[in-house]
């Protein structure tokens, strides 16, 4: 605000700045913290500036306590809905987590790999020929690459 604005404003709404329209009379404060300089513009004015800005809004400390409060009351759900389970059933519950992970692993290698092959690779593996296992478990991605 400049002075000729403050000048406009003091004619249009009075000379008492506490009756004024709430932005004008905040914008009309400042200026006068500011002792009607308007190129006070360092740090130490701005910081004055919020300073005065966050003591002329009306807040209710209570509504805003009570709003904090019901949200640190508020029940939350756990991220793991295992955490919602008894302790007993816990164990039980990660166990077959694990089982079924292994088992969809089997079933996939076994999918992929086709039984025959991989029967063969294991008996190869067995007797302890290594060149049965590499020849018979990478042939198919050698032939697709050819």
């Amino acid at each position: 605000m400049t002075g000729d604005e403050f000048d406009h404003l003091r004619r249009r709404f009075g000379s008492d700045v506490d009756t004024w329209p709430a932005p004008y009379r905040q914008e009309a404060q400042l200026f006068l913290v500011e002792g009607g300089n308007a190129s006070g513009r360092d740090s130490d004015t701005h910081l004055d500036r919020l300073v005065l800005e966050a003591a002329l809004m009306e807040t209710d400390e209570a509504a805003l306590t009570r709003k904090v409060l019901a949200r640190l009351n508020r029940k939350r759900w756990p991220a793991f809905l295992l955490h919602s389970l008894p302790l007993s059933w816990r164990l039980a519950a990660t166990a077959a987590g694990v089982l079924a992970v292994i088992v969809a692993a089997g079933i996939g290698g076994f999918a992929v790999a086709g039984a025959g092959r991989l029967d063969d690779a294991l008996l190869s593996f067995a007797i302890g020929d290594p060149g049965i296992i590499a020849e018979d478990l990478f042939s198919p991605f050698a032939q697709g690459l050819g």
